[in-house]
C-alpha cells in the first residue's frame, strides 16, 4: 500500500521577492482515515478496482464476490482512483506495478503472487501463418538471447528510462495492423511522439527480421479482442493474458513471459509491520528528491531543481495548462512554480495544496538591453520614486494579494511624444 501524508498548506507571502512553491496532489482524508490493511482476506468487503476486460476483474469476481467492484478502462484513471480513496485497492498485473511504484511514492504492495499467467500475442484468426512465422522467431530469439536481452531492458529496471530501439524491414513485403492499448508501460507506451515498450520492440523486431511493417492503433484494453474478431487490426499485444476464452476468439503466440498478479494500495492503509513499516509521508520538497517534478522550461524554478534534485525526473512544460493538467492527471508529483501564479489555481482546485514554500527566493526584474543603461536607469529611477510614494505598494496590492483576479486594468495617461519602445 502507498501513502502520502497530507501536506501542510500555507497563505502565500505576497511582497517584491517572488516565492517559489511546490504543488502537489491532495488524496481524499476518508481514505487515510480508513481501516488498515493486511492482506487480500481483507478486501473481502472492499472497493476493488481493475482494468475491464483484464483477467484481474474475473479474479476479483470469483474471489470477492460481496465486494464492490469498479472497472476502469485506463491505468490512469485506475491508479487516479487508487490515490483519491474511491478504490481501496488496486488489482494490477505485478511487471507493470514495478513502474507504478517508482513512478508514485504514495503507493505500496497490499499482496503479490496470488496468481499467475502467461502473456502472449494475439493474432486473428486469418493470420495463422503470421503466427506461425512470429512463433518460429520467438524460439530463435529465446534461444540466442535476444528475448533475455529485452525483457531485461524493460523488466528490471526503470521503463521510463529506457532508450527505446529503432527497429525497421529495409524492404517491406507486406503490411499489419497492430492493436495496441497505451499507457502501461513497460509493456506499451506512448512518449516522445512515438510508441515506445516490450511489447512494440518485440514486435517491431520480428517485423524487422521478417521484412514486414507494423502501422500501430491505439484501443481500450477492453477493445482489443473485439477489434481483433472484427478484423479492424491484424495483431494485438499489451501484456495480454493467454486464457482459454480468449483462444476462442484469439490466435495467441507462444508465451513470451509470465506475469503475475498484485494488490496495490495507498500506504497509509498498509498495516505497519517491520515488512511494510509507517511511512512518514510527504512533508517538504526533500522527500521528493528522486521524484517527478514539473517546472515551466527555462525559468528560475527550472534552473533550481536541476541544481538541487539531480536524482529526480524533471517535465518541462509551456504553458500553464499543460503543467496542470499533468499534476491532476498523475504524470507528475509536484509543480514548482511561484507562489503568485498559482494562487488563483489553488482556489479554484481544492484538490491541489501547498507541499513546501520559501525553500528557494529570487528577485523578479525587469530586463533591458545591454546597451540601454540610460533606459535601465531611468527606470530605476522612477521605481524608486513609486516605491517612496506608496504606488508600487498599490499596484502589488491591486495585481499580487488575489494574484490579479477580477483586478480591472486602470486606464493609464499616454505619453503623446518621445521615443517609441
Amino acid at each position: 500500500m502507498i501513502h502520502r501524508a497530507l501536506p501542510h498548506t500555507f497563505r502565500a507571502r505576497i511582497g517584491r521577492w517572488c516565492l517559489s512553491l511546490a504543488l502537489a496532489w491532495l488524496g481524499i482524508a476518508s481514505a487515510l482515515a480508513a481501516a488498515p490493511l493486511q492482506g487480500l482476506n481483507d478486501l473481502s468487503r472492499a472497493r476493488i478496482g481493475f482494468i475491464l476486460g483484464t483477467l484481474h476483474g474475473k479474479y476479483a469476481e470469483d474471489h470477492f464476490p460481496q465486494a464492490d467492484l469498479r472497472s476502469f478502462n485506463s491505468i490512469p484513471d485506475l491508479i487516479a482512483a487508487l490515490r483519491a480513496g474511491k478504490v481501496d485497492a488496486a488489482l494490477y498485473d505485478k511487471i507493470s506495478a514495478r513502474a507504478v511504484l517508482n513512478a508514485y511514492p504514495d503507493l505500496g504492495v497490499l499482496a503479490d503472487g496470488f496468481f499467475d499467467y502467461p502473456l502472449g500475442i494475439g493474432f486473428g484468426q486469418q493470420r495463422e501463418a503470421l503466427r506461425a512465422r512470429f512463433d518460429q522467431w520467438l524460439a530463435a530469439a529465446r534461444a540466442d538471447g535476444r528475448l533475455a536481452e529485452m525483457q531485461q531492458r524493460w523488466f528490471d529496471g526503470d521503463p521510463e528510462l529506457v532508450k527505446m530501439p529503432d527497429w525497421r524491414a529495409q524492404a517491406v513485403k507486406a503490411r499489419y495492423v497492430l492493436g495496441v492499448s497505451v499507457a502501461d508501460l513497460p509493456f506499451v507506451a506512448y512518449k516522445d511522439g512515438r510508441y515506445v515498450g516490450f511489447d512494440i520492440e518485440i514486435l517491431q523486431r520480428f517485423a524487422a527480421d521478417e521484412s514486414l511493417a507494423l502501422e500501430i492503433r491505439a484501443l481500450d484494453f477492453g477493445a482489443l479482442i473485439p477489434a481483433l474478431a472484427a478484423g479492424k487490426v491484424d495483431i494485438i499485444s499489451d501484456g495480454i493474458a493467454i486464457t482459454e476464452e480468449r483462444k476462442k476468439a484469439v490466435h495467441f503466440s507462444a508465451p513470451y513471459a509470465v506475469g503475475g498478479a498484485v494488490a496495490l494500495a495507498l500506504k497509509s492503509r498498509l498495516m505497519a509491520s517491520a515488512a511494510h513499516p509507517a511511512p512518514a509521508g510527504w512533508r517538504h520538497m526533500d522527500d521528493l528528491a528522486a521524484g517527478r517534478i514539473g517546472v515551466f522550461i527555462g525559468t528560475a524554478q527550472d534552473l533550481y531543481v536541476t541544481q538541487h534534485y539531480p536524482r529526480a525526473r524533471i517535465q518541462r512544460f509551456n504553458s500553464q495548462a499543460d503543467i496542470m493538467l499533468a499534476l491532476g492527471t498523475g504524470k507528475v508529483d509536484v509543480v514548482v512554480s511561484d507562489s503568485v501564479t498559482i494562487q488563483d489555481f489553488t482556489r479554484a482546485n481544492p484538490d491541489f495544496v501547498v507541499l513546501d514554500q520559501d525553500f528557494f527566493n529570487n528577485p523578479v526584474a525587469a530586463a533591458f538591453r545591454q546597451n540601454d543603461a540610460d533606459l535601465r536607469q531611468r527606470f530605476d529611477r522612477w521605481l524608486a520614486t513609486v516605491r517612496a510614494d506608496g504606488t508600487l505598494a498599490a499596484m502589488e496590492k491591486r495585481w499580487l494579494a488575489r494574484s490579479g483576479a477580477g483586478v480591472a486594468m486602470p486606464d493609464l495617461p499616454q505619453a503623446r511624444q518621445g521615443p517609441r519602445l
